[in-house]
């Protein structure tokens, strides 16, 4: 069975098999390895393409992994300039989200880009392999944090209170009512 790897050369990014022989393109790729699986096709599309993408293998590892990120954020936290946020983009559809496969000579796979996490989908027609292009995936926004439920200990009259709201028994009249 072949290797496949990735190197840089000073021609840039190759694949190379068996440890000896490099190939440029995805192509390439093709031309000498025509059977090779969705995955590594993908893979070496991600390496060949544009940088800042990593194949999503496992659907449910990364629906984990954005759900903890997501569930790690403060909702109540404002937007800021600078913080990268999951839930300021939203939420996909993760049941869209499946591993590579080849359909009809098309390979389809998922990506989630490095810079914020979101997942993107890519088709390319094997015959003419032409540029990678990443496509958003749909986001829904996440749901509304909860108001805060008020501490009913802290909006008890206390001590250090101006007592305004306590009603004041002696000052009422009494009106001789039964």
């Amino acid at each position: 069975m072949d290797e496949l790897t990735f190197a840089f050369t000073q021609d840039g990014l190759v694949a190379v098999v068996n440890g000896t022989e490099e190939i440029s393109d995805l192509e390439g790729l093709l031309t000498r390895a025509p059977d090779v699986p969705a995955p590594v096709l993908a893979q070496a599309l991600t390496e060949f393409g544009p940088a800042g993408f990593q194949v999503i293998t496992d659907p449910a590892a990364f629906e984990e992994a954005f759900r903890t990120r997501l569930a790690g954020e403060d909702p109540n936290e404002p937007w800021r300039e600078g913080m990268m946020r999951l839930r300021d983009f939203g939420i996909p559809d993760f049941t869209e989200i499946a591993p590579p496969k080849i359909e009809d000579g098309t390979l389809v796979y998922f990506a989630r880009a490095l810079f914020n996490g979101l997942p993107y989908r890519t088709k390319v027609t094997l015959g003419r392999v032409g540029d990678v292009t990443y496509l958003p995936l749909e986001l829904t926004p996440p749901p509304e944090p909860s108001p805060p439920v008020p501490d009913p200990v802290a909006t008890m009259p206390g001590e250090d209170d101006d007592d305004s709201d306590i009603l004041d028994l002696d000052a009422i009249e009494d009106d001789d009512t039964p």
